[in-house]
C-alpha cells in the first residue's frame, strides 16, 4: 500500500476539492488503481502522469475547469509598464532566446538573470560604467562575480540575487545570448519587476493570490491619494504587500527615504524593492533599507508602527492551510469559518494600523462591496472609518476576468457618511452630495445623487410585497458532463434542455439541446416537480440585465438557466413576470447590486407592486401579446407601451423614468 494514495491525498496533490475528485471519479475522468470497500486509492504513478498531463494540456478532458491551477506556461506581463518602454523590447528579446534554449528555468536561474538586468540598471543610474563602453563589456554578472565590476553599497543587494558564484559563471557559459541584452534605466519604471513576474511560473502566481498590478492604474491610485505632493512630507507611507515596489516607485522623489516601508512575504520580491527603492531615492544607509523594506507577512500578529498612509494591491484568493484559517479566524473580525478572504484581512489589519484621520487606499475586487461573504468587512468599514473615493476600473489584470476597483478609506471617529465621496468609473466621476443610507449588507456607491432618490422611491413604495417566502426557487441541471448528456439531436428518448442563452426577454428561444433525463446520473438536480411545473418562470443565471421568460412547457433547464414558481396570494404570474421584467427592475439590479450573477437573494428583494385583479387585466393582455411577438419593431412598441403602465405603478414621473431609461 505504500505505492497507493487516498482520494483524499490525491486531491490536495491536485489542489481541488475532495468533493471534485468523486465527481471526477464517477465521470471517469479519474479511474482508481485499487478499491478497498468503499475506499479507492491511486498509484502514484498513475497520479503523476496524471498531473503532468493536467499541467502540458494533454489532459482535454478537464481543460474547461475553472481551477487551471496547474496550467503552466511563462509570458510578458505586458501591462505591467508603458508599451512604449524601451524595455518592452528587451524583455521580448528575452523571451525569444529563451524560447531558441528551450529551457525551464529554475528559480536560481531566474535570480541570474535579475542580477544581470540589476546590474545594468546601478551602472546607468549611478555611472560606474562609461555609457559608451557599454556595447563592448562581457556579461555585467560574470564581471561582478568575478570581481571584475564593483557596485560600491550595492554589493548586499546585488548578493541577495546569487547563490553561487561558480554557477552564475556556468549559467553565463551555458546560455551567453540571456546575457547579451542591454536594459535601460528608466525613472520610477519597474523592469526588474516585469522580469520577475514574466518569468515565475504562472501556477505559483496564481496559488499565492499575487495579481501584479499595471503601472498606469498605480499612477491613478497615487495621482487622486493626496491633493499635492507636499501632503506627504513627513508622512509614514507602507505597502505592507509591496511585491516588487511599484506603487512604491510611483510615490513622489520629493520624499525622504525614511518615510517609505514596505513589507512582502517573497524574499526576491522584497529584494528587487529594496533594489528599485535604492535607486530611486539614491539610498547610501543600507541598514535603513533593510529596515523599511522587509520580509514579513503582514497579518501576523504582532507590534507594529502606525502610518499615515497604507497603499498597496492586497493578495486576492490567498489558498489558507486549515490551521491558518483557524488562526486568522480568531485574529480577525472579517474571517469566519471556511470564508477567509486575504484582500478582507489586509483591509482590516490596514485600517486598524492607520493613525487618526490617516488613509488607506487598496486595489482589490468589486466584489467587496457588494457580494455576501464579505459583509463582515464592509461592517468593519462602517465602523472605523469613511469612504472618501471609489474609482471602478473594470477588467484591469492581464488574463484575470474580475472587475476591479480603487477604495480610499480615512480612518475616523466620525459618524459615517457618504457626503463629499467621490466616485469614478473610466468614462464619468461624480461627487456625492446628499446624505444616503448606506448597510453592509452591500455598498451601492455607483449612483448620483438624482438616481438615488428613484431607486429609495422604487424600493420604499407603499404598497408592495416581494417574492421572499412566496416562492419556488429552483437551479437547473448540473450534468457533470455535458458533452456526454447534452445533445443536439433529437432523438426518440431525450427532449429539449433550456440553456441560459435560450431565454430572451417573455420568450423561450427554439432550443436545439436535448437530454435522457435521468437525475440518478448527473451531479446535482432539483426536484423534477418544479421543471415539470404547469406554469414557472425561467431566467438565465449570467447576465448583464435581468431577464426572465414565461415557461408552461414543462421544460428542463441546465444550471446556466435557473427558474421561479411564484405564490402571491391574487398576484397573477404573468403580472409579476411584467414585473420582473420590466426597466424599473433592470434599474434596481444595476444600482442595487451591480451584478451579472441573478441570484436568488437579489430576485426576493424586486419591489412588486400589489394591485387588484381588475388591474391586473390591463396589464395581462399586453403580457400575452409579448409572449408571442415575432416582430421585433411590434415587441419593443408592446414592450415600451407595458413598461410605462409598469412605472406608473411605482409612481415614477416621467423625470423619474427617464432616469430608469437611461440606464
Amino acid at each position: 500500500m505504500s505505492d497507493l494514495l487516498t482520494l483524499k491525498e490525491v486531491c490536495h496533490l491536485l489542489s481541488v476539492s475532495t468533493a471534485t475528485g468523486r465527481n471526477w471519479i464517477r465521470l471517469e475522468k479519474l479511474v482508481p488503481t485499487k478499491t478497498i470497500g468503499k475506499q479507492t486509492y491511486f498509484s502514484k504513478s498513475y497520479v503523476n502522469r496524471f498531473k503532468k498531463e493536467l499541467t502540458t494540456g494533454k489532459n482535454t478532458a478537464l481543460k474547461s475547469r475553472r481551477n487551471k491551477r496547474f496550467v503552466t506556461g511563462n509570458g510578458i506581463y505586458r501591462s505591467y509598464i508603458s508599451p512604449d518602454s524601451p524595455n518592452t523590447a528587451c524583455v521580448c528579446q528575452l523571451f525569444l532566446a529563451l524560447s531558441e534554449y528551450d529551457i525551464t528555468l529554475t528559480a536560481e536561474q531566474i535570480n541570474l538573470l535579475l542580477a544581470e538586468c540589476a546590474l545594468q540598471l546601478i551602472c546607468q543610474r549611478t555611472g560606474l560604467v562609461p555609457p559608451d563602453t557599454y556595447s563592448s563589456m562581457e556579461s555585467f554578472l560574470k564581471l561582478y562575480v568575478t570581481k571584475q565590476l564593483c557596485v560600491e553599497q550595492y554589493t548586499s543587494l546585488l548578493d541577495d540575487f546569487i547563490s553561487c558564484g561558480n554557477s552564475a559563471l556556468t549559467f553565463i557559459a551555458e546560455y551567453p545570448t540571456l546575457f547579451d541584452i542591454s536594459y535601460k534605466y528608466v525613472p520610477s519604471e519597474d523592469i526588474l519587476g516585469l522580469l520577475y513576474i514574466s518569468l515565475k511560473n504562472m501556477t505559483s502566481r496564481k496559488a499565492t493570490g499575487s495579481y501584479y498590478t499595471p503601472t498606469e492604474t498605480v499612477l491613478h491610485l497615487i495621482r487622486h491619494l493626496v491633493d499635492t505632493p507636499k501632503n506627504l512630507l513627513g508622512k509614514q507611507i507602507l505597502d505592507p504587500c509591496c511585491g516588487t515596489g511599484n506603487f512604491l516607485l510611483q510615490l513622489p522623489d520629493t520624499l525622504d527615504f525614511s518615510q517609505v516601508h514596505g513589507n512582502d512575504i517573497d524574499p526576491v520580491s522584497v529584494t528587487i524593492t529594496r533594489l528599485n527603492m535604492a535607486l530611486k531615492f539614491q539610498v547610501e544607509d543600507m541598514a535603513l533599507l533593510y529596515q523599511n523594506i522587509t520580509v514579513s507577512d503582514f497579518l501576523t500578529p504582532q507590534a507594529h508602527p502606525s502610518y499615515d498612509f497604507i497603499i498597496g494591491n492586497p493578495p486576492w484568493g490567498y489558498s489558507y492551510s486549515k490551521d491558518e484559517k483557524k488562526q486568522l479566524c480568531e485574529a480577525y473580525q472579517c474571517a469566519n469559518g471556511n470564508c477567509v478572504e486575504s484582500y478582507d484581512l489586509f483591509t482590516e489589519r490596514a485600517i486598524s494600523l492607520l493613525k487618526e484621520n490617516g488613509t488607506l487606499a487598496f486595489v482589490v475586487p468589486k466584489a467587496i462591496l457588494n457580494v455576501k461573504s464579505h459583509t463582515a468587512i464592509r461592517e468593519f468599514m462602517l465602523k472605523e472609518t469613511l469612504i472618501s473615493r471609489l474609482d471602478f476600473l473594470g477588467d484591469t489584470f492581464d488574463n484575470v476576468q474580475c472587475p476591479s476597483i480603487i477604495l480610499q478609506l480615512v480612518r475616523t471617529q466620525k459618524v459615517h457618511t457618504c457626503i463629499g465621496m467621490t466616485v469614478s468609473d473610466p468614462n464619468s466621476s461624480f461627487v456625492i452630495q446628499k446624505e444616503r443610507s448606506l448597510t453592509s449588507d452591500c455598498f451601492s456607491l455607483f449612483i448620483t445623487d438624482s438616481e438615488y432618490d428613484v431607486l429609495e422611491k422604487i424600493k420604499n413604495h407603499p404598497h408592495h410585497t416581494t417574492l421572499k417566502n412566496q416562492a419556488d426557487f429552483a437551479l437547473g441541471i448540473v450534468t457533470g458532463d455535458n458533452k456526454k448528456y447534452v445533445s443536439h439531436r433529437k432523438t426518440s428518448d431525450n427532449e429539449i434542455i433550456l440553456k441560459g442563452a435560450d431565454i430572451k426577454r417573455y420568450q423561450i428561444q427554439k432550443s436545439e439541446n436535448y437530454i435522457t433525463f435521468h437525475p440518478e446520473r448527473f451531479q446535482q438536480v432539483a426536484k423534477e416537480k418544479y421543471y415539470r411545473a404547469p406554469e414557472k418562470l425561467v431566467y438565465p443565471f449570467i447576465c448583464k440585465h435581468p431577464i426572465f421568460a414565461y415557461d408552461n412547457g414543462q421544460h428542463l433547464s441546465l444550471n446556466s438557466c435557473n427558474l421561479i414558481i411564484p405564490h402571491i396570494d391574487g398576484l397573477d404570474i404573468k403580472y409579476i413576470l411584467a414585473v420582473l421584467n420590466s426597466r424599473i427592475t433592470a434599474f434596481l439590479f444595476a444600482k442595487q447590486f451591480d451584478s451579472v450573477k441573478v441570484l436568488r437573494s437579489h430576485i426576493e428583494q424586486i419591489p412588486i407592486p400589489i394591485i387588484s385583479f381588475n388591474e391586473q387585466k390591463e396589464i395581462l393582455p399586453l403580457v400575452n401579446e409579448l409572449l408571442t411577438e415575432q416582430d421585433s419593431v411590434t415587441f419593443q412598441l408592446k414592450y415600451d407601451a407595458l413598461d410605462k403602465m409598469i412605472a406608473n405603478l411605482f409612481g415614477l414621473t416621467e423625470a423619474d423614468y427617464e432616469i430608469v431609461c437611461n440606464l
